[in-house]
């Protein structure tokens, strides 16, 4: 199996938990499903089904509170979360991220893990190794530009490119948005057979479960509008008391009065991305200040002990100077962080302005202070 995919570990992403709202249109089969007409700009969307045993409905007015969809917000579609997870999430950990993976194909792809999060994150990298070697690839969806990847170009693509035989990938139909361009949506899930070799006795039967429900889910999207992951937070305001990672008090009002704009690096300890450009934002943070601007840092796993005594060791190892605050309660309210590291610009009162980078982008923290302070 060639791993190729957006993510493999959790070092690379977090998970985002969001979900679509009501439901609207309906209709499964070969009929065409159109959108809700309250949806006036999708009001010419269609939907075409493979088959009368598939459903694919419009969802629109995303929830961010209901952890029984799992969302893709770039991706555009959502299928319920299996039960079995929900129930046995003291357990295991269902870890799940999209994206586009090159023109005219996203991913939406998902991982059931043997522990969970706050036991994979609390692991050296001999448990964790252990660990991975017993997840599950549970889901796999595909969004493929029905111009760029027809039929036959998507079964050549996926068995070159995802590394499995064609006959474990299937079509479950067609979304055509209102500008005419058309989407072909395809499945994978996982068998029984695929359950890794060495699962506990009291871990198989959850995977099975998992396995039996996404195989119903599948049968069951949801299309949802695609959303830039980027500008999801856009105009909301970043609010904490929180503490600095030597433990002294900071409140968000005082720090962002001090600058007419603010860089805020949202990061992670255990992020190899995160920490190989905190030198450059280092000089960054130099720069912008000389011009009414600063940077701080959002240590997203500072509430644990580990996190936070890492996080001091690597600030010191890279030199770096400017503030960096422990994550509060309620944070995962206030912004939706998916990816490490993401950095929003916020101005003198908090309010993001414009869309997060999501992933290390030094230059274009520059770029984009630049154009903020003129």
């Amino acid at each position: 199996m060639k791993k190729r995919f957006l993510v493999i570990a959790l070092v690379m992403m977090m998970l985002f938990v969001t979900a679509c709202g009501s439901s609207s249109g309906g209709g499964s089969g070969n009929s065409t499903n159109a959108a809700d007409s309250s949806a006036s700009d999708d009001a010419s969307l269609k939907i075409e089904t493979t088959s009368a045993d598939i459903s694919i409905d419009y969802l629109n007015s995303p929830d961010s509170n209901d952890e029984t969809i799992m969302y893709a917000s770039e991706f555009g579609m959502a299928i319920d979360t299996p039960k079995t997870y929900l129930d046995n999430s003291d357990k295991t950990y269902f870890y799940y991220a999209d994206g586009k993976m090159e023109t005219g194909m996203y991913i939406f792809e998902g991982y059931l893990y043997p522990a969970t999060y706050d036991e994979l994150m609390s692991m050296n990298e001999e448990d964790f190794t252990a660990a991975e070697a017993q997840l599950l690839e549970a889901f796999l969806f595909f969004k493929a530009d029905a111009s760029v990847f027809p039929p036959d170009e998507m079964t050549k693509w996926y068995e070159e490119t995802i590394g499995y035989s064609a006959d474990t990938l299937q079509e479950l139909g067609t979304v055509t948005d209102e500008e005419g361009n058309a989407y072909t949506f395809y499945a994978y899930t996982a068998s029984p057979e695929d359950i890794p070799e060495g699962i506990s006795e009291e871990l198989k039967p959850i995977y099975e479960g998992v396995i039996s429900e996404l195989e119903a889910a599948k049968k069951n999207i949801k299309y949802c509008d695609p959303v830039d992951p980027g500008a999801v937070d856009e105009g909301a305001i970043i609010s904490f008391v929180s503490t600095d990672v030597d433990g002294n008090e900071v409140k968000s009002e005082d720090i962002f009065a001090a600058a007419d704009y603010t860089m805020v690096n949202c990061w992670a300890s255990w992020c190899g991305p995160c920490i190989g450009e905190l030198p450059e934002i280092e000089e960054l943070s130099k720069k912008f200040e000389e011009k009414g601007g600063q940077v701080i840092g959002i240590l997203m796993d500072g509430s644990s002990a580990t996190g936070l005594a890492d996080a001091k060791e690597i600030i010191e190892e890279t030199g770096v100077t400017y503030l960096n605050v422990i994550d509060w309660e309620g944070i995962n309210e206030q912004i939706h962080v998916q990816a490490y590291p993401t950095t929003y610009f916020v101005d003198s009162s908090g309010t993001i302005v414009g869309s997060a980078i999501i992933g290390a982008n030094p230059n274009g923290y520059e770029d984009t202070m630049n154009s903020l302070l003129g």
